[in-house]
């Protein structure tokens, strides 16, 4: 636990994905509510103690995803709800903000939608760069759907003839 620097301590949860209370580092109590830390620390076994601006760092963290694959309705959804707070082409970062300066980033590329969340410093010409390496490094890698042949998998053990008639 960082000690504060005449400041609040910030009891988090990363379970709850969320800052539980504002915590007097004298007191050991929530300022809004004076529940003790211990008792918040009962509800919230998992409950930490940090700096109020590292704890807001790390909840936000915890909201932030890799891209993932969304249906064309999920996308003209979010583009036809939630206002674009910024857009370029067809990749925006939509409203509200998901935690802290976290939100959620928008994208079509080749007829596909895309979605992900990003702290909103990130430009929306590099968002749409991280979609596409993503989105390319995902292409590379085999899917469930292909066949692939027997013996073709280099790290698979090899079984021979004599071996499947020992058995």
């Amino acid at each position: 636990m960082n000690q504060p620097v005449g400041g609040l301590l910030a009891a988090f949860s990363r379970t709850a994905g969320q800052v539980i209370a504002a915590i007097n580092p004298e007191t050991q109590r929530a300022i809004y509510t004076d529940t003790s830390f211990a008792e918040l620390k009962r509800q919230h076994p998992d409950l930490e103690l940090e700096s109020a601006h590292r704890a807001v760092e790390i909840v936000e963290a915890l909201h932030i995803t890799a891209p993932e694959e969304i249906s064309a309705e999920q996308y003209e959804q979010a583009l036809s709800e939630q206002r674009p707070r910024e857009r370029i082409g067809t990749t925006f970062l939509a409203r509200p903000l998901v935690c802290g300066s976290v939100g959620t980033f928008y994208t079509c590329l080749s007829n596909r939608y895309y979605r992900m969340q990003q702290r909103i410093t990130m430009p929306l010409d590099e968002a749409w760069r991280t979609f596409d390496k993503a989105i390319q490094a995902a292409e590379e890698v085999h899917t469930d759907d292909e066949v692939m042949e027997p013996g073709s998998d280099p790290a698979a053990p090899q079984v021979f003839d004599d071996q499947r008639a020992a058995a």
